[in-house]
């Protein structure tokens, strides 16, 4: 390959015992900084809320209050009517009922407490309590009148296990009769509870997303450079001149990095210098001179004709951050996405609601399969970083418009934009982290690409379901699409644009020797027996469970449990949480024994037995909490060696077709299992009346799946050589 003075040689520089305790150093001093910020902060918004909370009900109850009271006092002077007598009152409290969950009764007294209308029996429960109440209001009125005050509108009691806001009701500006109505204090609490739940949420997640962007920048400006600057001086201290830093660092080790590049491309000129002299007087020069030119060239190393080539590292923290964008921005609907189709005008398609409103999601999981082996073509073609570039316009745009849907099929429109862009990004993402990742430390590159994942599933429907509760559904679309801007600057300024299919000098496994159809493709690995066995028992299933009960089982199983949006996301949360903290560890032990086929197949039974957890308790909060977090831990466990396991089973189709391409092959038949696993899931639904029964059924399929990849794979493995058997 012929370097232009431009020229950048991609090189992985090992890290350093050095970076490695610098920058752990950093992440603990700042977050804990960070956390006793935010513990402070978030107490103070407690505190806040919760002092808060109690006048903004009463405020509340004296609003609807007072349009009760309007329309009796009405009543009284437009209608001639007797307090006594008034006609259609249970129409009148009926309406606030229904329309305010926290309002527990209603219910009108005389001034000194009898109940005269009522609608529900909790004010016929408290009726005598309605005494005292009516002699503590009229009470404070009088004292209020005697000292020339202002009477007060309203009065707060604490009856039981309510909070009573009493009213007066006026004819002729004399106070004739009494409002009560009633919140229960355990309403109270709950939403005490609730904004506990999510100030700690709050807490936990931005903390994560802090430690993300606090990990990429130590690593960026700190700990990258002070390895390259390491590799850079142990070169020189061979005698080898070769290499400047590539390097964007700042302040002193910015100033080193620039100082050290102008010594290198001194020497180098001084080097040519001395060549064109020789070159010039070659007739005169004497055999000594050429001795010493050729110990010269034996003891140090220059760069060919001057051009001196750029050491960089191939860091695979920086695909990380934009992972992450692009996948919270997905995740945000996740918790609330079945309730949001619920809201349209569903078509009368001969189809069960339930099947309908899974159609959405498999529609997207098919539109994303699809464009997976396009991406994979285009990603064997151009740099990884140009197709996520691509990805992120139809994303956006699918997002964006999701948001304003009015139909059903203008949702399914929408959510086919936002999934052709999904795709894309998948298969551009994983193929960066293969061509950045070496067969040694490949599960652990592609534990890194699953744990960006999992820590967007843990904060996106958690943050999206607390979003959902104050904003609305459609506008967290907005946020979804806004997300687009931060992950596009990420890609474009932080990832190389190198074409690894054109360049003659990688080590790429991408190199393809020959271009074939989809198709073709296709029918090639369908000879690889352990290819199709992982396929279809392992990467179907996974996906199968991950849209059947996460996506879609999950959402609808608790918000008819009466779960609140924002519980629901913390549920789901979970999954994120258990994946994180499992994913790392996982992956060095697997690298470490090299027993992926064995983590594959542990994986698949954890899966079945997740779900059969929900299944078996039934209508419990705490079992599906526990079914999504060991479903985390499965997926954790099983996903990054399935990924890093392809290229060592398919080694003669990589060099056929390319490393993407067949990635981008098995993604389109675990996205197929996408598609089918709300499909099945609410076919169950619509086929049973019980939920846990369609649950059941699933856990009995993952874990038929996973006998089914053990023994095959298992058998197969004997029939290798020791080194093939350590997959």
């Amino acid at each position: 390959m012929q370097y232009t003075s431009e020229s950048v040689l991609v090189e992985t520089v090992k890290n350093t015992a050095y970076t490695r305790r610098l920058r752990w150093q950093l992440m603990l001093m700042a977050i804990t900084i960070m956390l006793m910020a935010s513990i402070w902060l978030s107490y103070n918004a407690w505190v806040s809320f919760e002092k808060a909370l109690l006048p903004e009900i009463d405020k509340k109850s004296v609003a609807i209050g007072r349009s009760i009271v309007t329309v009796v006092e009405r009543s009284l002077t437009s209608f001639r009517m007797t307090f006594n007598n008034l006609k259609e009152v249970d129409e009148v409290l009926d309406k606030p009922l229904k329309d305010h969950v926290e309002i527990h009764y209603i219910a009108i007294t005389d001034t000194k407490g009898e109940l005269l209308y009522y609608k529900n029996t909790s004010s016929l429960k408290l009726s005598s309590l309605f005494f005292p109440l009516a002699e503590h209001f009229m009470d404070e009125y009088t004292q209020a009148v005697q000292h020339a005050e202002k009477p007060p509108e309203s009065v707060v009691d604490a009856i039981e296990d309510y909070y009573n806001t009493t009213i007066a009701i006026h004819e002729n500006n004399t106070i004739i009769g009494l409002l009560h109505l009633g919140v229960e204090q355990k309403f109270v609490q709950n939403k005490v509870s609730e904004m506990t739940f999510d100030v700690i949420t709050l807490l936990i997640l931005s903390l994560l997303i802090a430690a993300e962007f606090l990990l990429f920048l130590i690593n960026f400006n700190i700990a990258t450079p002070i390895r390259l600057i390491n590799h850079a001086i142990s070169r020189a201290e061979t005698g080898d001149f070769r290499y400047s830093i590539k390097g964007n660092a700042r302040g002193e080790l910015g100033h080193f990095i620039k100082t050290f590049n102008k010594i290198i491309i001194a020497l180098n000129n001084h080097y040519q210098h001395l060549l064109a002299t020789i070159d010039q007087f070659n007739a005169r020069s004497t055999q000594y001179s050429q001795q010493c030119l050729e110990n010269l060239q034996n003891c140090y190393r220059f760069a060919p004709e001057g051009k001196i080539q750029q050491q960089m590292e191939n860091n695979l923290i920086n695909i990380r951050i934009p992972i992450f964008l692009f996948m919270f921005a997905e995740e945000l609907s996740r918790s609330f996405f079945p309730l949001y189709v619920r809201t349209l005008q569903l078509p009368e398609l001969g189809l069960s609601e339930d099947v309908m409103i899974s159609l959405p999601i498999s529609l997207f999981m098919l539109v994303a399969a699809i464009a997976m082996p396009v991406a994979g073509r285009l990603s064997d073609r151009y740099s990884s970083r140009q197709v996520f570039l691509m990805a992120l316009i139809p994303s956006s745009l699918g997002y964006l418009l999701t948001g304003t849907a009015h139909s059903f099929y203008e949702l399914l429109l929408w959510r086919s934009f936002s999934a052709f862009g999904y795709g894309m990004m998948f298969i551009a993402c994983q193929s960066y982290v293969s061509h950045h990742s070496t067969p040694e430390n490949r599960t652990q590159g592609m534990a890194m690409f699953v744990s960006a994942v999992m820590a967007a599933a843990m904060c996106g429907p958690a943050i999206g379901g607390i979003l959902a509760d104050q904003i609305g559904f459609r506008w967290v679309f907005g946020v979804s699409a806004f997300f687009a801007i931060p992950a596009a600057l990420m890609v474009y300024f932080f990832l190389p644009s190198t074409n690894y299919a054109h360049d003659a000098t990688t080590t790429s496994p991408n190199v393809v020797q020959k271009k074939s159809g989809v198709l073709s493709n296709i029918l090639l690995l369908s000879k690889n027996k352990k290819f199709v066995t992982l396929a279809i028992f392992g990467a179907l299933p996974v996906k199968f469970a991950l849209t059947g009960f996460i996506c879609f089982f999950i959402p609808i199983y608790l918000h008819d449990l009466e779960v609140s949006q924002s519980s629901i996301g913390r549920t789901l949360m979970l999954y994120g949480i258990t994946a994180i903290l499992v994913a790392s560890i996982a992956a060095k032990i697997v690298d470490k024994l090299g027993s992926k086929i064995w983590f594959i197949s542990i994986s698949g039974f954890l899966a079945g037995f997740s779900i059969l957890v929900t299944a078996i308790f039934n209508a419990n909060l705490y079992a599906a909490m526990l079914g999504v977090a060991l479903l985390g831990v499965s997926h954790a466990v099983g996903i990054p060696p399935q990924l890093a396991l392809i290229p060592e089973i398919c080694a003669d189709e990589v060099k056929q077709i390319g490393q993407a391409t067949i990635i981008s092959i098995y993604r389109l038949v675990d996205r197929l299992g996408a598609v089918l696993g709300s499909l099945v899931m609410a076919s169950l639904f619509a086929l049973y009346d019980n939920p846990q029964t369609a649950a059941f059924i699933i856990g009995l399929y993952l874990i038929f799946s996973a006998s089914i990849l053990s023994v095959v794979l298992f058998s197969l493995n004997k029939h290798k050589t020791p080194r093939e058997q350590m997959a």
